[in-house]
């Protein structure tokens, strides 16, 4: 964990290189295991023998309810966020249809800032431009259907 957040944190903002740290969180931790395992037996076989415990989780099912509606919000932000890129041409090129589409999403899921950023990026589209979101706006909600099918 120690190495990812080192390598999430060098220069990159906090959701940019996010992915990269889990990375290599899990490359460091596949290295370190086998050679704790190595360690372990090599040090019994000179005699060193250590005591193995077994640590309880100490997370309640509150603890974990609480971690599942944070990661949702994060979830609903980061669709907001996009929907706010399209609009504002931040990183990406200026997209009303994009903005409006993801903003849709956003508010399919919950989030009140989703129904008035979708709104608000309404007002400055014309009838065609609206139309193209829905349409868009119901390709993505598709695709993310199919994603959650393909990851259970």
């Amino acid at each position: 964990m120690i190495v990812g957040s080192l390598f999430s944190s060098i220069g990159q903002s906090e959701n940019s290189f996010y992915a990269g740290g889990i990375l290599w969180s899990a490359v460091f931790l596949a290295l370190v295991e086998p050679f704790s395992e190595w360690l372990v037996n090599k040090l019994e076989g000179w005699g060193i023998k250590g005591e193995k415990k077994t640590v309880e989780c100490s997370r309640t099912a509150a603890d974990i309810e609480k971690e599942e509606e944070t990661m949702k919000l994060h979830r609903l932000s980061a669709e907001w966020r996009l929907g706010v890129k399209y609009e504002n041409g931040i990183d990406v090129h200026k997209n009303y249809v994009a903005a409006c589409a993801w903003y849709s999403i956003s508010a399919f899921n919950g989030d009140e800032k989703g129904e008035w950023g979708r709104d608000r990026t309404a007002r400055k589209m014309t009838p065609e431009q609206i139309a193209e979101a829905q349409e868009l706006f119901k390709e993505l909600l598709k695709q993310i259907e199919e994603n959650k099918k393909k990851a259970k």
